[in-house]
């Protein structure tokens, strides 16, 4: 995982020779020293060669054309955050390891153009504690996306798997993200009717081109919206603001819409399957609602707060909205948030697993993830491998010392990911894994 695994440099390259150390045997030769091989020089990924650029600029393959600059948001963005999280009671000791989780988290999207989402949110709720939470999650987040390498967040809704934006958040933020909800401007229009309209307070006139001239959609004000004008509101994004204005509408039009739910499951189950084929879960119908109504309730007892996700602003050729992961920053909110959701693996040191494709095949490196993190891994998504095609290249199992520890650890990888550990090899160090696999012609997936 790229988000919260702290990365940081160790001031050392990988070197080109890759070797097993000469007095370890080998399980699936009999024992006995290992020939070198030679290998090319690792690459991380693209998240991380933004924080090695310094050590390793010699060794970069190509350079993200974005710079960081400072970003100005309106105070009135500002107030909205205070104004939207409300003071809760934590119950004491419900942060502990020990505890069995009860917190389920969902991701919520909204689409628009081209089939990406223009507002996204993580919600979490916890019947345990009665308390929840709201993440907003800036569209223009640049990530890693599982299988398919780094795009804005909101763009992966786009690829038609509801697994590709859930999977993403959840590799940035370090937790578990249980499901995944996206909307279409008309479910969502529908979804909002179905609770007889919202009340909102709409900041600024919400427009539209028409004709070559500007129509007003929805006036300013506060005003009760149809679900047709309460998705315009949702999804608008007038010239010159922050994408994070955007969020905030739709955060307003969310949380109306909770309040207007029914507080039986049953009946909101029924309301969820009247949506049409313009949204699709992950979740089943009846666990939907349960999660809605949890989350209402909660609310209702102003034991929720919504957040925006610490980011930070970046510059592009085109102008266009980008930013990268504030990584400190989310993770005291991940602590604060949602602790009970940090998997057993991220809580560990020294298990990150990074996995370059040497053969080229679509999604190769993706299919490690599963097998990874059931033995305890973590998954750290990393480029192509620089000799990538090559369809005979074996697997390589990368390790950075010699020590029985990591031995142990790399053949642990070998044996998780079904490879011989005659493919585990030592390597120069490098700071964005604790092993690396350089995926070859021997991985069954």
């Amino acid at each position: 995982m790229t988000g919260l695994a702290g990365l940081g440099a160790t001031g050392s390259d990988p070197a080109d020779s890759i070797r097993l150390p000469a007095d370890q045997p080998s399980a699936d030769r009999g024992g006995g020293p290992i020939a070198t091989v030679t290998a090319p020089p690792m690459v991380g990924t693209r998240s991380v060669r933004r924080q090695l650029q310094r050590e390793r600029a010699a060794r970069m393959r190509r350079r993200i054309a974005l710079v960081a600059i400072p970003v100005l948001v309106a105070a009135g963005l500002m107030s909205w955050a205070v104004a939207n999280s409300s003071p809760r009671h934590h119950v004491a000791g419900t942060s502990s390891a020990a505890a069995a989780r009860t917190q389920t988290t969902l991701l919520v999207q909204l689409s628009g153009g081209l089939q990406s989402a223009v507002a996204s949110a993580l919600v979490a709720h916890d019947p345990a504690t009665q308390s929840g939470a709201v993440i907003l999650i800036p569209s223009g987040l640049i990530s890693q996306v599982p299988g398919f390498g780094s795009m804005p967040f909101g763009q992966a809704l786009s690829l038609g798997d509801l697994n590709a934006p859930r999977d993403t958040l959840a590799d940035l933020m370090g937790v578990t993200v249980d499901g995944a909800w996206a909307l279409t401007p008309s479910a969502f229009a529908r979804l909002v009717d179905a609770v007889g309209g919202v009340t909102v307070t709409v900041d600024r006139d919400v427009t539209r081109t028409s004709n070559g001239g500007t129509v007003i959609v929805v006036p300013a004000g506060t005003r009760r919206l149809s679900g047709e004008q309460a998705a315009a509101f949702a999804s608008f994004l007038a010239d010159g603001e922050a994408e994070q204005q955007r969020l905030a509408r739709f955060d307003a039009v969310w949380n109306a819409v909770l309040s207007g739910l029914p507080k039986d499951p049953g009946q909101v189950a029924r309301l969820l399957a009247g949506l049409g084929s313009g949204s699709r879960s992950t979740f089943t119908a009846d666990r939907l609602a349960g999660l809605l109504v949890g989350f209402a309730a909660d609310a209702a007892q102003h034991q929720t707060s919504d957040q925006l996700l610490p980011v930070k602003a970046l510059d592009t050729v085109n102008g266009s909205q980008a930013f990268s992961l504030d990584t400190v920053a989310t993770a005291k909110l991940v602590q604060q948030e949602l602790a009970q959701s940090v998997p057993a693996n991220q809580k560990l040191t020294g298990n990150r697993v990074m996995v370059e494709n040497q053969l080229g095949t679509p999604g190769l490196a993706e299919t490690t993830r599963s097998k990874l993190e059931r033995a305890g891994f973590v998954y750290v998504q990393g480029p192509n491998a620089p000799t990538m095609p090559n369809p005979t290249a074996p697997s390589a199992v990368l390790i950075f010392d010699t020590s029985s520890s990591a031995i142990a650890k790399g053949y642990a990888v070998a044996r998780a990911l079904g490879l011989p550990t005659s493919d585990v090899k030592v390597a120069s160090p490098i700071s964005v894994a604790d092993v690396v696999v350089m995926v070859g012609a021997d991985y069954r997936p």
